[in-house]
């Protein structure tokens, strides 16, 4: 047994769940999470791709080595959000290659009485494309991408010039967002939003009797991440169907990242709070906000800067970066860190706690959630990237989007489930305003209870309790 400072705390409800209660409680969220499981089937396909009917006809120059040609959208609106245009060419080789192009495009506007608006000019500007030829079939490339949709209709000139590929046909492909998927996704956020605002609100209202040093390291993350959820859910999300800038996307991401990050920090300052109560600045947070933090800047740096740099040149492709590689071997390498940092503060805790009940409890209500975010997770990332997750040669704009909005809902729903059943756990008791001295400490607290006793309540402390009740009630007659 460990020496432990006595640290006085304020008594959390999963301390009085019952058996039943607790049951409940489990079987609510997972019913709450398969509700939005289906809200995400019944939903639309997020991103919608078509063909342009006149993009397989041969325009070639065989002299000069140079394909051009002229290409138009469908008409659009500003729930289609954004705009990406690729091109997938079909060799008449078939060996395996590894050839590069060199691409110029124009986009223009097309307005009433088919009118046309330069929108950029980049005809003397040349963007190299690598990419894989396997037999006839090459892997499709990035063209172009609008940020924002301010018009109906785009068109784009494209001219491809190659110097050893003898090209069959180029096949060019839109894609968007579906406008049906957009309108499910302000209604479906902006109901997280309320119900995260709601939580934020009674979980502060119900420890504000109690002095914020009584208050356990659990409900004192919590009433930090509820808010932080609410910002997740980002209240600004309207703004950028009407707002043509990077500004309402970049905020977007770094909400997002700020909650995962937050998130991240909880799971390992817990575990390791719960093996010690001297907890200095210097050693106990320093390293995991540093190991957090960097994660968080990676997170938010490549995102943001794609924003900003598709505003001026939609051409701009971040993976033609030398520091693209940096990046993601930087982002890949602190997620591992913190995984084998996180791997390690679990194993000690359970080691070291296992056999005291008060702790343990707490050890394995955290344990069981924290599992279930983090495989549903993992397999979403599989789902959403799979092997391309390591190719350079992917769409990175279109997968990193949800596949789905069965992905979509399902990621909103578990995160706002899983810190609403952690506000619900670790809320005040109904009873702990009057043991606002409740000892925080196994070894004089609960030295003989079991763990079923610790998180359900002994069989003996329940007939207390209720004779206590019925001799109470008895005396208010008499």
């Amino acid at each position: 047994m460990f020496s432990r400072e006595i640290e006085s705390s304020v008594q959390m409800r999963l301390y009085s769940m019952s058996k039943r209660h607790f049951v409940v409680v489990i079987c609510l969220f997972f019913l709450s999470f398969t509700l939005t499981l289906l809200i995400g089937i019944a939903g639309p396909p997020i991103i919608i791709s078509y063909s342009n009917n006149n993009s397989k006809v041969s325009q070639f120059n065989e002299m000069k080595k140079f394909y051009s040609n002229s290409v138009v959208s469908k008409s659009m609106s500003v729930f289609n959000q954004q705009l990406w245009l690729t091109a997938t060419i079909t060799t008449k080789d078939d060996e395996e290659k590894f050839p590069k192009v060199n691409v110029t495009v124009n986009i223009a506007g097309i307005i009433k009485g088919n009118n046309e608006i330069l929108i950029y000019n980049g005809s003397n500007k040349f963007t190299q494309r690598k990419f894989k030829c396997v037999k006839t079939k090459c892997e499709e490339i990035f063209i172009a991408h609008i940020n924002f949709s301010s018009m109906k209709i785009y068109k784009f000139y494209v001219g491809i010039s190659h110097n050893n590929l003898d090209i069959k046909t180029i096949e060019f492909t839109f894609s968007t967002f579906s406008s049906y998927f957009s309108q499910l996704e302000i209604w479906f956020r902006f109901s997280f939003l309320v119900l995260g605002f709601i939580a934020t609100v009674i979980y502060n209202n119900s420890l504000r009797k109690f002095s914020i040093r009584d208050w356990s390291m659990e409900q004192k993350w919590v009433a930090v991440l509820l808010p932080s959820l609410v910002i997740y859910n980002n209240p600004l999300v309207p703004l950028k169907f009407i707002v043509n800038s990077p500004v309402t996307s970049v905020l977007d991401t770094i909400f997002k990242a700020t909650f995962i990050c937050l998130l991240m920090l909880f799971w390992v300052t817990i575990y390791h709070g719960m093996q010690q109560t001297k907890r200095r600045c210097l050693t106990f947070y320093f390293p995991k906000i540093c190991i957090v933090l960097l994660i968080w800047f990676m997170i938010v740096l490549l995102p943001a800067f794609q924003a900003i740099r598709d505003s001026a040149d939609p051409t701009f492709y971040y993976k033609l970066q030398n520091t693209f590689l940096f990046y993601k071997f930087t982002l890949l390498g602190s997620i591992v860190i913190y995984i084998l940092y996180a791997l390690f503060l679990i194993i000690t805790a359970c080691g070291e706690l296992r056999s005291v009940p008060y702790f343990n409890i707490r050890i394995r209500f955290f344990a069981c959630f924290m599992f279930i975010v983090l495989v549903f997770s993992i397999v979403m990332i599989g789902l959403r990237y799979g092997s391309g997750l390591f190719n350079n040669n992917f769409v990175f704009e279109r997968a990193s989007r949800y596949a789905n909005s069965v992905e979509f809902c399902a990621q909103y729903g578990m995160i706002n489930l899983y810190l609403f059943i952690m506000a619900y756990a670790y809320s005040p008791a109904k009873n702990a305003i009057h043991e606002a001295n409740f000892q925080d400490d196994p070894n004089l607290s609960m030295v003989n209870e079991s763990d079923e006793d610790v998180l359900y309540g002994s069989d003996i402390e329940e007939a207390n309790l209720l004779s206590r009740k019925s001799t109470k009630s008895k005396l208010n007659k008499r």
